[in-house]
C-alpha cells in the first residue's frame, strides 16, 4: 500500500469513527466518497477494502446503536414515497424481464439501495446544520471532479471520459452533473459573503467549460434552460447582475466551444439535421411499441437495450446500432422498462420536489431567517430542470446525486415545519 492510499484510508477510518458518534456524518461521508473515490485516488491500492460497503455497513450500524437519542421529525414531503414506490416496482416486476432476470434484479436493488439512502437522509439529516454538511460534501465532490475533468481536457481526453469512475465514467452522464450544479453554485454568489463570492463565480466558470468539454449537445441544452429558469425567477436587481455575469463569460464560452475538438461539427450536424448517431427517433417509437407491449410490469431493468433493435426491425425503423439500443430518453426509458406505474412513480418525485420548493419560497419571503435561502432552493430548482431537459436525450438511470438532491428541498421543509412547531403560535 502507497503512502497515498493509507492516508486515504486514515481519511475514511477517521470518517468513520466520527459517524458512530454522529451517525449522519455516514451520510455525508459516503457522499463525499461517491464523487471523490477511494479507489481511484489510490489507483487501485484500496479496491480490495470495498469501502463503500464497509461504510455503508458502518452507517447503518450508527444508526441503530444511536437511534433511540435521535431527534425525530415528521416528514412533511411526499417525494421518498415516490422514489420508494419506484424502487418496490422494479423489484416486484424484475421476475417478469422480458430477456435479462439477473440484470433487471441487479439494476433494481442497485435503486433500492438510493431509495433507502434518501430514507435514512430524512431520518439523519434533522437540523439545518446537518443539511448544511450534506449539501457541502456534494459540492466539494462536484467541485473535484470539475477541477479534474478541466485538468483532463487540457491532457487529451477531449470528452471527459472517465475522469471520476462509478457513475460518471461516461461523457454525457459528466456533462449532466456539472449542468445539474451550475445554478446552484450560481445561486451561491448571492448568498454568501461578498468577499467569497468570486470562488462560486469562478466555479460556475469551470463548471460550464466542463460541460461543453464533454460534448454533450443534451448536458448543454439543459445547462442553457436551466441558467434560463434561473434567471427568470430571480428579482430585476439580480437579473441585472447575472446578465451582466453571462456576458462576461460568454466570449470563453465561444471560445471553448470553437476550440474544442470535434464539438463544432456536432452542433452544425444537429442544426443541419445530419445527425443520425442512434437515430433517436425510430428508437424512440421502438420504445413507445415496447411499451404498448409490456404496459404494467415492463420490460424489466437494462432490458430495453435488448429489445430495441429487435422492435425497430418489426416495424421497419431505420437504425444504426449492431445489437443493443440506448433509449436516448430517460422517461421513456423508465416508463418501457418499468410500465405506467413506474414513470408515475417517477414524474410524481419531480412533481413533489417542485412543489416542496414552491411550499419552502412561499413561506420563507416573509422569514427573516430563511430568506437568503431562497437562492439557494432558486439554483435546485433550476439545477434539476437542468437535469431534466438532459434527460430527455439520454438516459442517466442511476445517479444518486439527481435523487438525494430531489430530497433536499423536503428535508429544508421538515426542519423548517419543527422549527416553527417548537416557536410556538406566537411566532407564527
Amino acid at each position: 500500500m502507497g503512502l497515498r492510499a493509507f492516508f486515504i484510508l486514515t481519511m475514511v477510518v477517521g470518517g468513520i469513527i466520527y459517524a458512530f458518534k454522529r451517525p449522519y456524518f455516514g451520510l455525508v461521508l459516503f457522499a463525499g466518497m461517491t464523487y471523490i473515490r477511494p479507489e481511484r485516488l489510490s489507483y487501485g491500492d484500496l479496491a480490495s477494502f470495498h469501502l463503500f460497503l464497509v461504510v455503508s455497513l458502518c452507517g447503518l450500524l450508527a444508526y441503530f446503536l444511536q437511534k433511540s437519542r435521535l431527534p425525530v421529525i415528521q416528514d412533511h414531503s411526499k417525494v421518498l414515497y415516490a422514489l420508494l414506490a419506484l424502487a418496490l416496482l422494479q423489484m416486484f416486476f424484475s421476475p417478469f424481464a422480458a430477456v435479462n432476470v439477473s440484470l433487471s434484479w441487479e439494476y433494481a436493488f442497485i435503486f433500492f439501495k438510493i431509495a433507502i439512502f434518501c430514507l435514512l437522509m430524512t431520518k439523519l439529516l434533522t437540523s439545518e446544520d446537518k443539511i448544511k454538511w450534506f449539501i457541502i460534501a456534494n459540492l466539494v465532490g462536484v467541485v473535484f471532479i470539475g477541477l479534474w475533468g478541466f485538468e483532463q481536457h487540457f491532457r487529451g481526453n477531449v470528452r471527459l471520459e472517465k475522469i471520476a469512475g462509478g457513475n460518471y465514467n461516461e461523457s454525457n452522464s459528466v456533462g449532466a452533473l456539472f449542468a445539474q450544479f451550475v445554478p446552484i453554485f450560481l445561486s451561491l454568489v448571492f448568498i454568501i459573503k461578498k468577499k467569497y463570492r468570486l470562488l462560486p463565480l469562478a466555479i460556475v466558470g469551470v463548471l460550464s467549460a466542463d460541460v461543453i468539454f464533454t460534448q454533450s449537445r443534451a448536458a448543454l441544452l439543459g445547462l442553457i434552460v436551466g441558467l434560463t429558469v434561473f434567471w427568470v425567477v430571480i428579482s430585476i436587481r439580480l437579473k441585472v447582475v447575472t446578465a451582466l455575469i453571462a456576458l462576461s463569460f460568454f466570449p470563453l464560452m465561444k471560445e471553448a466551444v470553437f476550440s474544442t475538438e470535434g464539438y463544432e461539427d456536432r452542433i452544425e450536424s444537429t442544426v443541419e439535421g445530419e445527425d443520425r448517431g442512434a437515430d433517436r427517433i425510430s428508437i424512440w417509437i421502438a420504445g413507445i411499441h415496447i411499451l404498448k407491449d409490456h404496459p404494467i410490469t415492463g420490460v424489466g431493468q437494462q432490458n430495453f437495450q435488448y429489445l430495441a433493435k429487435e422492435y425497430c426491425v418489426k416495424l421497419g425503423l431505420e437504425h444504426d446500432f449492431k445489437a443493443r439500443g440506448d433509449a436516448h430518453n430517460q422517461y421513456l426509458l423508465t416508463a418501457a422498462e418499468t410500465g405506467i406505474l413506474g414513470i408515475l412513480a417517477y414524474l410524481l418525485a419531480f412533481y413533489f420536489h417542485f412543489s416542496d420548493i414552491h411550499r419552502l419560497k412561499k413561506a420563507w419571503r416573509s422569514d427573516d431567517r430563511y430568506g437568503h435561502y431562497v437562492h439557494l432552493l432558486r439554483g435546485i430548482q433550476a439545477g434539476t430542470i437542468s437535469f431534466m431537459v438532459s434527460m430527455m436525450f439520454h438516459t442517466h438511470p442511476i445517479e444518486e446525486h439527481l435523487y438525494w438532491f430531489l430530497m433536499v428541498p423536503g428535508l429544508m421543509l421538515n426542519v423548517y415545519e419543527d422549527q416553527k412547531k417548537a416557536d410556538g403560535p406566537m411566532a407564527a
